[in-house]
């Protein structure tokens, strides 16, 4: 079935308007599961470090919400990585989608992001 003008309009003004690095958005290294990597640009908002069952451990991470266009993944995947500031993060749970992007919730375990500062040979 083919998309209709209005759903291709408002994917169109999501990334002119609200990808705008001039106002809210930014640039982040993007690897989809199974893909390569890309620069793509992405609304991040850093929350700060909470706790979450990680593997049957409860761990401290840092944690971000990403906004990221249906132009650059129409399904993201829970095993998605971005690299922001050299950080390595991952997806940890889809929150919600729409017709124009999809909202998700990354977590980090670099140090710079959970209080820590990193030690030589520590990772």
């Amino acid at each position: 079935m083919a998309k209709s003008v209005f759903q291709n309009n408002m994917r169109s003004d999501f990334d002119d308007v609200v990808l705008n690095e001039e106002e809210v958005a930014e640039e982040v290294n993007f690897t989809p599961y199974g893909g390569s990597a890309k620069d793509i640009t992405v609304v991040w908002d850093d929350t700060g470090i909470q706790e979450r069952w990680i593997k049957n451990n409860l761990r401290s991470v840092g944690t971000a919400i990403v906004e990221i266009s249906k132009t650059d993944r129409a399904i993201p995947d829970t095993r998605d990585k971005f690299t922001r500031d050299s950080a390595v993060w991952a997806v940890f749970m889809i929150q919600g989608h729409d017709i124009t992007s999809t909202t998700m919730e990354v977590i980090t375990f670099d140090k710079r992001f959970i209080g820590g500062k990193n030690i030589k040979g520590d990772n």
